[in-house]
């Protein structure tokens, strides 16, 4: 777990599949603890985008979890999940979310509907709805999900800040889209408080948040605070390890326009030279 958490995948699966053959070696293959290990197994798969052998691994798991202990268990309901959010990447959503609801159904059964992993599950589908363009069907389940997040956090004293974060992040997308700008600023801000107080660099992707929030400044009238989120979503990207990012162009057109406005022609001039000088690298 620790290898995985460091973004060790191969030696992650290396320890795994050496765990997964002493407890076959002991227990048999059909056993509740075997089975525990594919879907580990299965995991560091997902993570590293390798969805086909994830699948494998984690039906090979869901099958001897349906032999040893039967369907109405939480580790069948995990199996659940993770096969639902990989029919999701392969555009099956009607698939993964009546897997992700069978799980949910499990989950809330077994331990109730106040909890954590309730809460990803209610997640979860706001990621697929938002998928199937059912926006209004997506923010209900972010919302339910930030909901639960909030009240196990308020009850447990756990640190869900990151948990509540990556909801707001998506909810700021989907008001975003809705054109619901008020909501969209006030999620979009939750997040960017969240990643900013962290202790780990800020990854690339966030930039579009950092991007998307500006635009909203704009909207807004606020140009002043609109030109620092742009400066701050283009040093992400400008600081990553491949930095010919198009969103980064994209900002530095964005850039050129606040000034525009503000009608500093120099400066305006000078990011659309940024614009087409990185336009022009990605390009050829």
């Amino acid at each position: 777990h620790i290898q995985q958490y460091l973004g060790e995948y191969d030696e992650a699966i290396k320890l795994f599949t050496r765990s997964y053959e002493i407890m076959k070696k002991l227990n048999g293959e059909n056993n509740h603890e075997t089975a525990l290990r594919h879907l580990c197994i299965g995991n560091v798969y997902m993570l590293q985008g390798k969805y086909s052998e994830a699948l494998t691994f984690f039906k090979q798991g869901q099958e001897v979890i349906l032999k040893t202990v039967g369907p109405e268990h939480l580790n069948n309901a995990t199996a659940l999940v993770n096969i639902g959010m990989i029919a999701c990447v392969n555009g099956n959503f009607t698939e993964a979310l009546d897997l992700q609801n069978q799980a949910l159904e499990i989950k809330k059964k077994l331990i109730g509907e106040d909890t954590e992993d309730v809460a990803k599950i209610y997640q979860n589908i706001g990621f697929i709805n938002e998928h199937q363009e059912k926006l209004q069907e997506s923010l209900k389940n972010y919302q339910k999900a930030l909901e639960i997040y909030s009240k196990v956090e308020e009850q447990t004293k756990a640190d869900l800040d990151a948990q509540k974060a990556s909801v707001h992040k998506a909810l700021g997308t989907v008001y975003y889209r809705l054109g619901k700008a008020q909501d969209a600023l006030q999620s979009y801000q939750e997040y960017i408080t969240f990643i900013e107080k962290g202790t780990h660099k800020i990854p690339p992707e966030a930039a579009r948040e950092y991007n998307n929030l500006a635009g909203l400044c704009k909207q807004f009238g606020d140009l002043q605070s609109a030109l620092g989120y742009y400066e701050k979503a283009a040093l992400i990207l400008e600081n990553s390890v491949h930095n010919l990012y198009p969103l980064l162009a994209h900002i530095y057109e964005n850039t050129a326009r606040v000034h525009f406005a503000q009608k500093k022609i120099s400066e305006c001039l000078n990011f659309l030279e940024k614009a087409k000088s990185v336009a022009e690298q990605i390009h050829g």
